[in-house]
């Protein structure tokens, strides 16, 4: 039996992390850390700003490893490699950088040409095996397919989605509970709050598992930055949720 905590956080793109923040952080001992995106980006950076500041956004989170000592999955941001251009997840733990995740099926942005990666998209860390990927890869059924192969059964999803009406985000939240269901995943899915390039961002993270939607942000929390730990417990290869 393999107990463990995830935490999730809804952060303001346009910020930093402040003390309050920090301490909150501190105070969830959680095993798990995930973001949406790096954070401190005005909303009227380009995409090529943030690629340049990647070094910039992976020194942000070894900061936060200095007081938090769970595994930090640190979101979406793009970053350059050989010459190719990723959207990329950094893996962080004990002031050091693990790994990177880079997308398969990355996002357009804008006229910035992305790379896709070849490598895989399942990780062991904190003693837990999970599955990765960024952004509208979480509906993307071959993948989803390769995780259920691999008994996956939880998946990180950092997001980075503008604003929707209501309707639309209920109907998200159908879309992957069926998809849970069917592959029977564990999806954690983080999106940020704020501003980028004149579009405001939809902050309603959830936790989608087999049986449906555990957890979710409120509609009247949609545009605050949000904390929260959910305790899962690894039991016979099944992962079950406690509120």
């Amino acid at each position: 039996m393999n107990h463990f905590k995830i935490t999730l956080l809804q952060k303001n793109l346009n910020t930093e992390i402040s003390k309050d923040l920090k301490q909150k952080i501190i105070s969830q001992k959680s095993d798990f850390l995930i973001l949406s995106s790096p954070f401190g980006i005005s909303e009227s950076s380009k995409p090529k700003d943030i690629v340049q500041n990647s070094k910039q956004n992976v020194d942000k989170l070894l900061e936060i490893s200095e007081y938090y000592k769970g595994v930090i999955i640190g979101g979406g941001m793009l970053r350059s490699e050989n010459g190719k251009i990723f959207q990329s997840c950094p893996l962080v733990q004990d002031i050091q950088l693990i790994d990177w995740y880079d997308a398969k099926s990355p996002e357009k942005i804008h006229d910035l040409k992305l790379d896709k990666s070849l490598g895989d998209s399942i990780y062991i860390l904190g003693k837990i095996r999970f599955g990765l990927c960024i952004g509208e890869e979480s509906s993307d059924e071959k993948l989803l397919s390769h995780f259920q192969k691999e008994k996956i059964e939880l998946i990180f999803n950092p997001f980075f989605q503008p604003k929707n009406e209501d309707s639309e985000y209920l109907s998200e939240q159908d879309k992957y509970a069926n998809l849970s269901a069917k592959y029977s995943l564990n999806i954690v899915k983080v999106n940020p709050v704020g501003s980028y390039q004149t579009k405001e961002l939809s902050g309603r993270s959830f936790h989608s598992g087999p049986s449906g939607i555990k957890w979710k942000v409120a509609a009247s929390e949609k545009n605050l930055e949000i904390i929260k730990t959910l305790s899962l417990t690894l039991v016979d290869s099944i992962l079950s949720f406690k509120s």
